[in-house]
């Protein structure tokens, strides 16, 4: 009798049956993704096949992705499209975040097969080990398609040139990912000679209820509006700090930085709390960035003691710079970025250091009695800006359409960041709304702290002794009729020390020859520059100045002119202490400016025949 060497005809159907199911456990369901798969390397990084080959299949299916790009010190990749885009960091410094594999994962799969046929393939995410060459791979970093402005806007390129969201928001030629909408611009009309009506009427809208002091405020508000969808022109040349400052708290500051933000991203951004320690400071700020790609920096309630004023060298530093670079927090490593942020900073009555200052531009809320009473009739600005703004950035970009089209005029305003406030300047000017940084110098007076130092100076030496010397009462030309005034900076540690001004360097001065110094180098930082004194009740506006001597020596000396336009007391206005009753020339008097904030109110006529002070109220425009 023979034994049967064949398997039974059931076994063979049960092992058929095994191997459909494991064949079919392969099988992709339906709606699922199917990712590309890698070869040549294990759950723990280890190669099958030539490094090189598998990093470059790698790299090849990051491209082909169109997903993945190089921003700043980052990889980050890119999640969904449109309006509702965003991006994800994948690396930093090529030091790869938590989440790597997981969104690497979204965009291929590792695959490892067995050498016998009977066992199924093994599939798995990116391992760590792989990514990390990947992205510490030269060749691979130089191909990736790298972002240069990020925005969640349309704007506008270097060369003035619109982009906005549409054919995916990635425009190659200029490295520019918008995930914004796809909005065409509103170009306005010529001007009208009434300047209310030149503002668009959506934009006109959304500020009206704002409690700005003037209107030069209100244009200023438009040109940080502007600057947002122009970003692209000045990454490089940097653009203004935007200063908030309230007569008192609860007069709208955050809220209108809140509502820029909405129009900037779609979304507000994140309260950043001021803090006078500035390594804790750059902390915040960077942690900030990271949680959200929100392209509003807002550093609210600087407050500081009683005489201190609100310096940070790291706000200084990184709004105006090209790249903003910051430390991590609880990590030895930079995060690093194209600065395409407006950085706002809102206060109360706090003065800034002369480096702040300089860089800002200045808005400035007033409101008498209590903001709680006053009444706008429900509007919120915020809500207003998610439900229009389209039409607010279809506005914003046909301004800048209509200056294009006039020849791209320069704006005749003056400022550090010289560039950014020409084509603000240019713009605004174009579409009829004059007077762009027009309230510089009266915020100089009110937000520097050095400046006020300068004009309790002056004031110390309308009391002094030495006030023949030392004072010109009315302004004229310099160098005429002040051969004898001034006194050289060794001979005014007395004055510095009657003002109070910089006394505790001054102290720590071991010599004459040092305290001279440090004196001379503070007044020609603060020459030719007004500032508002008050002496024995009167009110006025003082210069310093300075006399060029024999062998070069310099001589300082305070030209003052008084409101009232009695020089020296005597009842009849001076242009010095001996000299007769000339009057001070146009532009140097106190209070005259051609300035859209101080020019008669009848100059400018609004559609309800009062002037245009933006005090909060649409029928006061």
């Amino acid at each position: 009798m023979t034994q049967a060497s064949d398997v039974s005809l059931g076994t063979q159907l049960v092992q058929r049956l095994e191997e459909a199911v494991r064949s079919s456990r392969r099988i992709l369901r339906n709606g699922v993704r199917n990712l590309p798969k890698l070869h040549g390397v294990n759950q723990i990084g280890q190669f099958s096949r030539p490094v090189e080959n598998v990093i470059a299949e790698t790299g090849e299916l990051l491209e082909q992705s169109g997903r993945v790009y190089s921003y700043g010190n980052n990889i980050v990749m890119e999640k969904d499209r449109g309006e509702c885009g965003r991006l994800l960091t994948i690396a930093t410094d090529g030091c790869l975040e938590k989440t790597a594999t997981s969104l690497v994962l979204n965009i291929f799969a590792v695959e490892q097969i067995s050498s016998k046929p009977d066992v199924p393939p093994k599939q798995f995410a990116p391992p760590t080990a792989l990514l990390q060459n990947v992205f510490n791979n030269e060749p691979i970093m130089e191909r990736l398609p790298q972002i240069e402005l990020y925005s969640k806007r349309p704007c506008f390129d270097n060369d003035f040139n619109y982009r906005d969201g549409g054919d995916e928001g990635w425009h190659p030629d200029v490295g520019f990912l918008v995930h914004g909408p796809e909005i065409e611009p509103i170009i306005p009309g010529p001007p009208s000679e009434t300047i209310v009506d030149n503002i668009p009427p959506t934009i006109r809208r959304l500020l009206e209820s704002f409690l700005l002091k003037s209107f030069t405020e209100l244009v200023n508000v438009v040109g940080v509006l502007l600057t947002g969808i122009l970003i692209g022109r000045f990454i490089e040349g940097g653009k203004g700090l935007v200063l908030l400052d309230g007569n008192q708290p609860g007069v709208g500051k955050t809220l209108l930085a809140r509502t820029i933000g909405v129009v900037m991203d779609g979304f507000e951004p994140d309260l950043i709390r001021y803090n006078p320690n500035d390594e804790e400071l750059e902390k915040r700020i960077c942690s900030g960035l990271r949680s959200r790609r929100s392209s509003v920096l807002l550093i609210d309630n600087a407050k500081v003691r009683a005489g201190d004023v609100v310096s940070s060298p790291v706000i200084e530093a990184q709004s105006v710079a090209p790249e903003v670079s910051l430390r991590i927090l609880g990590a030895s490593k930079l995060h690093s970025q194209p600065n395409n942020l407006l950085w706002f900073l809102t206060m109360n009555d706090t003065q800034v250091s002369p480096d702040l200052m300089s860089r800002g531009i200045a808005v400035q809320f007033e409101c008498e009695g209590d903001p709680a009473n006053e009444d706008f009739g429900g509007f919120d600005p915020i809500s207003f800006a998610k439900q229009n703004r389209n039409q607010i950035l279809a506005e914003l970009a046909g301004m800048v359409e209509w200056w294009n089209l006039q020849g791209r005029p320069s704006g005749c305003c003056h400022h550090r960041l010289q560039d950014w406030a020409n084509v603000i300047g240019g713009v605004l000017d174009s579409v009829g709304l004059p007077g762009f940084l027009n309230n510089s110098q009266e915020a100089n007076a009110t937000f520097n702290s050095e400046l006020e130092a300068v004009g309790a100076l002056a004031e110390a030496a309308l009391k002094s002794s030495s006030v023949t010397e030392l004072v010109q009462f009315g302004f004229i030309d310099e160098g005429i009729d002040a051969q004898n005034l001034g006194l050289p900076a060794v001979q005014l540690y007395d004055l510095f020390v009657a003002a109070g001004v910089m006394a505790a360097e001054l102290e720590q001065a071991t010599s004459k020859r040092s305290k001279s110094t440090k004196i001379g180098r503070y007044l020609m930082r603060s020459l030719d520059r007004e500032v508002q004194i008050e002496h024995d009740g009167r009110t006025g506006v003082a210069v310093l100045r300075r006399r060029q001597g024999r062998s070069n020596k310099s001589y300082y000396y305070f030209a003052i002119a008084f409101d009232d336009g009695d020089g020296d007391g005597s009842g009849q206005v001076c242009v010095n202490d001996q000299a007769g009753n000339q009057p001070p020339p146009p532009g140097f008097a106190p209070g005259i400016d051609s300035s859209p904030s101080d020019l008669p109110r009848s100059t400018l006529t609004t559609p309800c025949g009062a002037p245009p002070e933006c005090r909060g109220n649409a029928e006061e425009w």
